[in-house]
């Protein structure tokens, strides 16, 4: 009895390392504006957590399609759906 090869993944480009990075960096001063006492008021704060929210979008799509290689696609998008609810 053979077994089945295990699927194997190739390990992530530098570009994909990057542009995850970019998204993480992004969305980083919106959450540590968010948690701190202190909030920038005017164009500058909404702008910065703009930038933030879709930093944070990404990170989240990311993360979804990573997600529905191990699981099925409705659980992904379930899980994606209860994520982008919880602030409310």
């Amino acid at each position: 009895m053979r077994w089945a090869e295990p699927d194997i993944r190739p390990p992530r480009s530098r570009s994909q390392r990057a542009a995850i990075a970019v998204a993480f960096a992004v969305s980083l001063p919106g959450l540590v504006v968010a948690v701190g006492s202190g909030h920038p008021g005017g164009p500058g704060g909404a702008a910065l957590f703009g930038v933030g929210i879709v930093g944070a979008a990404f990170l989240l799509a990311w993360a979804a399609e990573a997600l529905q290689l191990d699981v099925s696609q409705g659980l992904a998008l379930a899980l994606l759906a209860l994520i982008a609810v919880l602030p409310e």
